[in-house]
């Protein structure tokens, strides 16, 4: 089923008599595609892969390779392989203390205020995936200071990126 949102757009668009340039490799430009391909002008694909096969398969092996490429450069520098020894070790050990017993912290979203963040396992993954490799140099830092009972930094960004609020 196609997305509202897209559809509406491309309407509007069409509405508009403007032509539709996309740059995009996801459903989305798909969608535009199916539902009014006259009004499309030009669409570039950065991928030729289905997203019916690029999904969760590639998601967490390219999320294990980034893993351990963010591990390895650790590593790698003598100030932060002494400053947080066993960092893989470590984040994984959380993982699975936090499942089986998550914490809660409370942080202040602007815009929001105050916001409890349940931090477990899981919680744990979906930060690395989106928001620790693309803030690779906050990783080695945030990992630490959960593992030193300082919940608050990856409670923070967690609500600042997902808005996963619960006042």
């Amino acid at each position: 089923m196609a997305n509202p949102t897209a559809i509406s757009f491309a309407v509007v668009w069409r509405a508009l008599s403007m032509p539709l340039s996309l740059l995009c490799a996801h459903d989305l430009a798909l969608i535009y595609m199916r539902h009014d391909a006259d009004a499309v002008e030009s669409i570039v694909f950065d991928g030729v892969t289905p997203p019916s096969a690029a999904a969760l398969g590639w998601t967490w092996a390219s999320a294990r390779q980034a893993f351990d490429n963010m591990v390895k450069a650790c590593e790698d520098q003598p100030a932060c392989k002494e400053r947080y020894p066993d960092l893989g070790a470590t984040f994984i050990r959380l993982v699975n203390e936090l499942e089986a017993k998550p914490i809660t912290a409370k942080v202040n979203v602007e815009g929001v205020g105050e916001t409890k963040v349940v931090v477990d396992g899981g919680m744990l993954l979906n930060w690395f995936v989106p928001v620790a490799t693309h803030l690779p140099k906050e990783f080695p830092s945030t990992v630490d200071e959960l593992a030193h009972g300082k919940a608050q930094p990856i409670a923070s960004r967690w609500a600042e990126v997902w808005g996963r609020a619960s006042p």
